[in-house]
């Protein structure tokens, strides 16, 4: 908390809450707040929070329509985008396959703008996955851009599980045989293919419809 942090109800709630919790408050000056939020003018108050994983084996299929796995996912952008977008249309939750950005990074956080506290991260292997996929109760839903049948078009049991692949290479062959139907969003204009955030928050929403 930043030295000249003017009184707040909302701040007075918080610094309640957090020593309520065993958190500690710690107050400094403007150029740590700089230093720690890198920005040259950061808010007064700052908060920080231990990381928290779902375990693969604690997820809950039933308690959403709709969940997410990302294979690869590189860009903290996206997948904080991700992130916030599976928030604001009730998805259950996000899945890392193998070698994943950092969800906990600056970037990503920043892109969740809050949805990273109330929609649960996995991290998990591809064999992992694989094995867990085998007991998933609803459709599992991939997207390439060889696929030969319409988003729209294909049918869904839910919950979904929907798999999008790599920015750059999209979906492998090994967890494209996995899924039950694999789906492609067309392309009407001269772009060849979206941006992985945008073409998952089109696939949740698209899932999520009147379930």
């Amino acid at each position: 908390m930043g030295q000249d942090a003017r009184p707040h109800p909302l701040l007075d709630r918080a610094v309640k809450a957090t020593t309520a919790n065993g958190g500690e408050i710690i107050t400094v000056n403007r150029a740590i707040l700089e230093k720690v939020s890198r920005k040259e003018n950061p808010q007064t108050v700052l908060g920080v929070f231990q990381q928290v994983f779902t375990p693969l084996d604690k997820i809950n299929p039933r308690s959403s329509p709709a969940w997410v796995a990302l294979e690869q996912v590189r860009d903290p952008g996206n997948l904080g985008t991700i992130i916030r977008t599976c928030d604001a249309a009730g998805a259950g939750g996000v899945i890392l396959i193998d070698d994943c950005c950092d969800p906990y990074s600056v970037e990503a956080v920043r892109a969740t703008m809050g949805s990273v506290f109330a929609v649960s991260v996995t991290k998990t292997t591809t064999d992992a996955f694989l094995t867990w996929r085998e007991t998933w109760p609803g459709s599992v839903i991939g997207t390439r851009l060889d696929a030969t049948h319409d988003y729209r078009a294909a049918p869904v049991e839910h919950p979904a599980l929907i798999l999008m692949g790599n920015e750059q290479a999209g979906l492998t062959d090994r967890l494209a045989a996995a899924c039950d139907v694999n789906v492609k969003i067309p392309m009407r204009g001269r772009a060849d293919s979206l941006n992985l955030a945008i073409a998952t928050g089109i696939m949740v929403y698209a899932v999520t419809e009147g379930s």
